[in-house]
């Protein structure tokens, strides 16, 4: 190939496909794309409280059905009996300064927040001690938090748990941001989903060696064994050295 640089470039497309690695049930959906939560709900639990959820000796690692919810913080409405769920990830707050949260639930509910990304140092924030309908937020007075300030950029594990006995069941969470962005519920966009590492990826399935003529475009296929949103070079354009002249 006449004029060829003794040095390339090659545009290096890297499909990152990744799972969680913490169990088995959790890993039965494929991680989204973009913001979502983890959502695990236990079947055949009886009573109104959180704690009913809470105390079963299958929570938290023996869920019923796991999924990924990728629209709202809220789950679906009048689906199921005698059953709890907890929807969980971390918040990426888009701007700094005081949140406001809320949570709705049928029946009770609690909205925990970690003061970082560790579960362990999640605490309680707000909770429902009856029942609401959905997505009304001043049933209870325990249904709205504190301010809370917030980093941006930062990731924050939340919880939301609900327990259904019988009749209607519905949870959603709400935030007002700081400069007045009321979302009711929280749209997932600033969210990520349980499971996710905020450390380096571990490579599972390393990329296969390949050729291309100069110029052209080579893509290699990499796997992480954790869940999360890595990039090349910050990128997605890595330059091979060497690259080898081909002639035509």
């Amino acid at each position: 190939m006449a004029g060829a640089r003794d040095w390339g470039r090659c545009l290096l497309t890297a499909a990152l496909l990744a799972w969680v690695a913490g169990g088995p049930a959790a890993s039965r959906a494929q991680v989204p794309a973009g913001g979502a939560l983890l959502r695990e709900v236990w079947e055949g639990i009886e009573g109104a409280s959180v704690s009913d959820l809470t105390s079963s000796p299958d929570y938290p690692d023996r869920p019923t059905s796991t999924n990924y919810v990728t629209d709202l913080f809220e789950s679906p409405t009048d689906v199921l009996e005698f059953y709890g769920q907890r929807m969980h990830g971390y918040l990426i707050p888009p701007q700094s300064g005081n949140y406001t949260f809320w949570i709705a639930t049928d029946d009770g509910g609690a909205l925990y927040l970690s003061t970082d990304e560790q579960p362990a140092n999640a605490r309680l924030i707000a909770a429902v001690g009856g029942w609401t309908p959905p997505r009304v937020w001043d049933w209870e007075a325990g249904q709205q938090s504190n301010p809370v300030r917030l980093e941006s950029g930062r990731p924050y594990y939340v919880s939301a748990l609900m327990k259904e006995h019988g009749g209607g069941d519905n949870l959603a969470v709400r935030w007002v941001m700081p400069d007045g962005t009321d979302q009711a519920p929280i749209v997932l966009t600033n969210c990520l989903p349980y499971g996710v590492s905020f450390s380096a990826p571990v490579i599972g399935q390393h990329p296969a060696s390949t050729n291309v003529v100069e110029g052209g475009v080579a893509q290699f296929r990499v796997q992480t064994q954790s869940v999360g949103s890595f990039a090349i070079n910050g990128s997605g354009t890595v330059p091979i050295w060497p690259a080898r002249r081909v002639s035509s």
